[in-house]
């Protein structure tokens, strides 16, 4: 696919190295099987990754997972909005809490609006966005006072990809978002990210809903953890799979979604091992790339109907599916053949001791309008911390 040119459309909400969040209160309470956990000084959260299960397939009107501080309070949230219909989905998100002294970091955000598709030339674009993110020495007052720290350590918080005008949204091609290895200078703390999105639109549901004429825009967020540990040198650990999935039998594949569902043939998540032991597993690169192993295919284009990145104990858990069989012939539901590569870069900090709390969570998240902006409230299920009494 290749690199593709800007269109000069990127506007940075919150700076163009990102802003730093509001520090957390000193003391705030979760609620984990029924019962209390203090968050205190010494404590963050740290996000491990999401699965998403829509009932039918769909374009990607909205979609974000992660955690977050929100007035000084941990959050954890999720994001999503179908293109054309209302929906239901399934969700689990990963989390834990992890209290150490050995380990201090700072919560940074990157906000931006980007063009992806330019209704004058009727032309869908990738983006790629690349910058570093900076925390001056003069910021680290907090984590300077705790410790000394050693080595320096980041991960992501997750992300959100929101289109800014109703059902016009495309079908994802190729996401990835990766953080660089920190930088040390000067007793400043420097980490480069990249960030690529590409989208595509040409099934007979983009024909109905969207108007080619219209540009399209996203919000485009991630969140990022950098900070100080006082453990060794950070662990990372690559996982990642590849793999086809046919078409109902005797159904040609044209990119056009041909065929009913009832004999699609589900793929279900692919559970691999973690090898390195590690007192705790962070995110800091995830990617997926789709497209159509058939050549009669014109598009590498897919309707998303599940998702799943994340880490479970010592396994990590890849899946992306397009389509199965529990789908009731929805007539915008477009069975593809296609083809999936998917890949998690986790990365342990190694603090030495600690104490760690998973906090996952579970909810059916409900999108009930059709066409209609995904930029806000409505498209969101949060969950938050409380302030300690």
């Amino acid at each position: 696919m290749g690199r593709a040119r800007r269109w000069g459309m990127g506007v940075a909400l919150v700076g163009a190295g990102g802003c730093s969040v509001p520090e957390p209160r000193s003391e705030q309470v979760v609620d984990i099987d029924g019962e209390e956990v203090l968050l205190d000084a010494d404590s963050t959260v740290i996000w491990q990754g999401f699965f998403h299960e829509w009932t039918h397939n769909h374009r990607w009107n909205r979609f974000g997972h992660g955690v977050r501080l929100q007035d000084g309070l941990w959050q954890r949230f999720h994001a999503a909005a179908s293109g054309s219909s209302p929906d239901e989905a399934e969700v689990v998100g990963e989390a834990a809490v992890v209290t150490t002294p050995s380990l201090a970091v700072q919560v940074l955000e990157v906000e931006t609006l980007e063009r992806v598709y330019d209704g004058e030339t009727e032309t869908w674009r990738s983006i790629d966005l690349t910058g570093t993110l900076a925390l001056p020495r003069e910021d680290q007052d907090r984590l300077v006072r705790r410790l000394r720290g050693e080595t320096p350590v980041a991960w992501l918080n997750g992300f959100d990809l929101a289109a800014t005008d109703g059902g016009n949204a495309g079908k994802p091609v190729m996401f990835a978002l990766s953080l660089d290895d920190v930088r040390a200078e000067g007793g400043d703390l420097f980490v480069d990210y990249t960030l690529s999105l590409a989208l595509d639109c040409t099934t007979p549901e983009c024909i109905l809903f969207v108007d080619p004429a219209v540009d399209v825009t996203y919000r485009v967020w991630f969140g990022v953890s950098l900070g100080w540990s006082e453990g060794g040198a950070p662990v990372h650990q690559d996982v990642e799979v590849a793999y086809d999935w046919d078409a109902p039998p005797g159904i040609p594949s044209l990119g056009l979604g041909l065929g009913t569902n009832e004999d699609a043939v589900p793929v279900e998540p692919f559970d691999i091992p973690i090898p390195s032991p590690s007192s705790f597993w962070a995110i800091d690169a995830l990617s997926l790339q789709l497209s159509h192993w058939n050549e009669a295919a014109t598009t590498d284009e897919q309707h998303m109907l599940g998702w799943s990145s994340r880490i479970t104990g010592d396994a990590a858990e890849l899946m992306f599916s397009n389509w199965d069989e529990r789908i009731d012939d929805h007539p915008l539901s477009y069975p593809e053949v296609g083809r999936a590569e998917m890949a998690l870069r986790l990365v342990s900090p190694d603090p030495g001791d600690l104490q760690l709390v998973d906090w996952p969570w579970a909810l059916t998240h409900a999108w009930t309008d059709i066409g209609a902006p995904a930029d806000g409230p409505a498209a969101e299920s949060t969950l938050s911390a409380r302030p300690a009494p």
